[in-house]
């Protein structure tokens, strides 16, 4: 019986840190551009455009909708 509970107990942990694993690859891309653009310096590109942000956030959208379709397609998810 303990033998059970063990295998169980494991296959559970091994299947959350599956699904944390694949929240990390597509969150991880999207905040490190979200820090580098969250930076208050002179010179980064689109400061001066006002569409800038909106392009930011399409890209944005479109990395994650991209890693998501990765994924998909590498059977990960």
């Amino acid at each position: 019986m303990q033998d059970l509970h063990d295998s169980q107990t494991s296959a559970l942990h091994g299947r959350n840190s599956y699904v944390l694993s694949i929240v990390a690859a597509v969150f991880l891309p999207l905040g490190f551009l979200t820090g580098v653009f969250g930076v208050n310096v002179g010179g980064m590109p689109g400061v001066k455009s006002p569409m800038a942000f909106t392009l930011l956030c399409l890209g944005m959208a479109a990395l994650g909708v991209i890693l998501m379709a990765a994924l998909r397609w590498l059977r990960w998810i």
